[in-house]
Protein backbone atom coordinates (compact mmCIF):
# COMPACT_ATOMS: atom_id res chain seq x y z
CA UNK A 1 0.00 0.00 0.00
CA UNK A 2 1.27 3.72 -0.70
CA UNK A 3 2.07 6.04 1.91
CA UNK A 4 -0.25 8.57 -0.27
CA UNK A 5 -2.27 10.82 2.00
CA UNK A 6 -4.25 13.28 -0.24
CA UNK A 7 -5.26 16.26 2.06
CA UNK A 8 -1.76 16.72 3.68
CA UNK A 9 1.44 18.81 2.25
CA UNK A 10 3.89 16.61 0.91
CA UNK A 11 7.40 17.73 2.84
CA UNK A 12 9.80 17.88 0.11
CA UNK A 13 14.05 19.06 0.89
CA UNK A 14 13.54 22.87 0.99
CA UNK A 15 17.40 23.03 0.86
CA UNK A 16 17.41 22.03 -2.97
CA UNK A 17 14.56 24.33 -3.62
CA UNK A 18 12.11 21.87 -3.72
CA UNK A 19 9.19 23.08 -1.88
CA UNK A 20 5.34 21.35 -0.25
CA UNK A 21 2.76 20.38 -2.97
CA UNK A 22 -0.63 20.40 -2.18
CA UNK A 23 -3.48 18.93 -3.62
CA UNK A 24 -4.89 21.23 -6.27
CA UNK A 25 -7.91 22.69 -5.85
CA UNK A 26 -8.53 24.30 -8.98
CA UNK A 27 -8.40 20.70 -10.52
CA UNK A 28 -10.28 18.91 -8.04
CA UNK A 29 -13.51 21.59 -8.87
CA UNK A 30 -12.53 21.34 -12.42
CA UNK A 31 -12.82 17.55 -12.38
CA UNK A 32 -16.02 17.80 -10.60
CA UNK A 33 -17.79 20.16 -12.87
CA UNK A 34 -16.61 17.49 -15.90
CA UNK A 35 -18.25 14.91 -13.95
CA UNK A 36 -21.58 16.31 -12.97
CA UNK A 37 -22.11 17.15 -16.83
CA UNK A 38 -21.04 13.52 -17.27
CA UNK A 39 -24.08 12.71 -14.32
CA UNK A 40 -26.62 14.98 -16.17
CA UNK A 41 -26.26 13.69 -19.83
CA UNK A 42 -26.54 10.11 -18.41
CA UNK A 43 -29.74 11.28 -16.90
CA UNK A 44 -30.93 13.06 -19.83
CA UNK A 45 -30.38 9.73 -21.96
CA UNK A 46 -32.27 7.86 -19.86
CA UNK A 47 -34.85 10.20 -19.70
CA UNK A 48 -35.27 10.21 -22.79
CA UNK A 49 -35.02 6.90 -23.48
CA UNK A 50 -37.96 6.38 -21.09
CA UNK A 51 -40.23 9.61 -22.66
CA UNK A 52 -39.70 7.66 -26.03
CA UNK A 53 -41.20 4.58 -24.30
CA UNK A 54 -43.78 6.17 -22.72
CA UNK A 55 -44.86 7.77 -25.75
CA UNK A 56 -44.47 4.62 -28.07
CA UNK A 57 -45.96 1.95 -26.34
CA UNK A 58 -49.77 2.03 -25.10
CA UNK A 59 -52.36 -0.41 -23.18
CA UNK A 60 -55.49 0.68 -25.11
CA UNK A 61 -55.91 -1.07 -28.85
CA UNK A 62 -58.39 2.14 -30.22
CA UNK A 63 -55.26 4.68 -29.47
CA UNK A 64 -52.85 2.40 -31.52
CA UNK A 65 -51.37 2.34 -34.87
CA UNK A 66 -53.08 0.53 -37.33
CA UNK A 67 -51.54 -1.38 -39.91
CA UNK A 68 -52.22 -3.98 -42.73
CA UNK A 69 -52.42 -7.45 -41.95
CA UNK A 70 -54.16 -9.81 -44.79
CA UNK A 71 -55.93 -7.17 -45.93
CA UNK A 72 -57.26 -5.55 -42.27
CA UNK A 73 -56.48 -2.81 -40.51
CA UNK A 74 -55.46 -4.41 -36.74
CA UNK A 75 -53.75 -2.54 -33.94
CA UNK A 76 -50.00 -2.37 -33.91
CA UNK A 77 -49.49 -4.96 -31.28
CA UNK A 78 -46.07 -5.69 -29.17
CA UNK A 79 -47.47 -8.64 -27.23
CA UNK A 80 -50.48 -9.75 -25.57
CA UNK A 81 -51.96 -5.71 -23.99
CA UNK A 82 -49.61 -3.72 -25.36
CA UNK A 83 -49.57 -1.98 -28.54
CA UNK A 84 -47.59 0.32 -30.56
CA UNK A 85 -48.48 4.35 -30.71
CA UNK A 86 -48.17 6.00 -33.91
CA UNK A 87 -45.04 7.56 -32.47
CA UNK A 88 -43.52 4.14 -31.70
CA UNK A 89 -44.57 2.97 -35.04
CA UNK A 90 -42.58 5.69 -36.64
CA UNK A 91 -39.48 4.61 -34.01
CA UNK A 92 -39.67 1.22 -34.08
CA UNK A 93 -40.91 -0.48 -37.11
CA UNK A 94 -40.28 2.55 -40.16
CA UNK A 95 -37.15 3.64 -41.23
CA UNK A 96 -37.16 6.22 -39.41
CA UNK A 97 -35.29 4.13 -36.67
CA UNK A 98 -32.20 4.25 -38.63
CA UNK A 99 -32.02 7.63 -39.11
CA UNK A 100 -32.51 7.99 -35.03
CA UNK A 101 -30.27 5.22 -34.31
CA UNK A 102 -27.64 6.86 -36.78
CA UNK A 103 -27.98 10.31 -35.74
CA UNK A 104 -25.49 9.95 -32.68
CA UNK A 105 -22.85 8.63 -34.95
CA UNK A 106 -23.56 11.98 -37.46
CA UNK A 107 -22.90 14.32 -34.40
CA UNK A 108 -19.96 12.81 -33.60
CA UNK A 109 -18.46 12.99 -36.98
CA UNK A 110 -19.82 16.88 -37.11
CA UNK A 111 -18.56 17.53 -33.77
CA UNK A 112 -14.99 15.93 -34.34
CA UNK A 113 -14.24 17.80 -36.93
CA UNK A 114 -15.50 21.61 -35.87
CA UNK A 115 -14.66 21.17 -32.27
CA UNK A 116 -11.87 23.72 -32.48
CA UNK A 117 -13.98 26.33 -33.74
CA UNK A 118 -16.87 26.09 -31.61
CA UNK A 119 -17.42 28.19 -28.58
CA UNK A 120 -17.62 26.56 -24.83
CA UNK A 121 -21.08 26.93 -24.61
CA UNK A 122 -22.18 26.03 -28.16
CA UNK A 123 -20.15 22.68 -27.19
CA UNK A 124 -22.04 22.34 -24.41
CA UNK A 125 -25.00 22.55 -25.99
CA UNK A 126 -24.22 19.81 -28.68
CA UNK A 127 -23.36 17.77 -25.84
CA UNK A 128 -26.61 18.08 -23.96
CA UNK A 129 -28.01 17.15 -27.79
CA UNK A 130 -25.78 14.61 -28.43
CA UNK A 131 -27.15 13.02 -24.89
CA UNK A 132 -30.88 13.16 -25.80
CA UNK A 133 -29.96 11.56 -29.21
CA UNK A 134 -28.53 8.73 -27.40
CA UNK A 135 -31.75 8.52 -25.02
CA UNK A 136 -33.72 8.57 -28.98
CA UNK A 137 -31.40 5.75 -30.11
CA UNK A 138 -31.45 3.70 -27.24
CA UNK A 139 -34.86 3.93 -26.63
CA UNK A 140 -35.23 3.06 -30.50
CA UNK A 141 -33.31 -0.06 -30.25
CA UNK A 142 -35.44 -2.24 -27.43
Amino acid sequence: MSNFERDTVSSFDTSAGRIGAAVDAGLRTYMLHIYNYMAIGLAITGLAAIGLYLVSVTGDANAAARVLRNGAQVAAQIRPGQYLTTIGYAFFASPLKWAVMLAPLGLVFVLSFGIEKLRPATAQILFWVFAALMGLSLGSIF
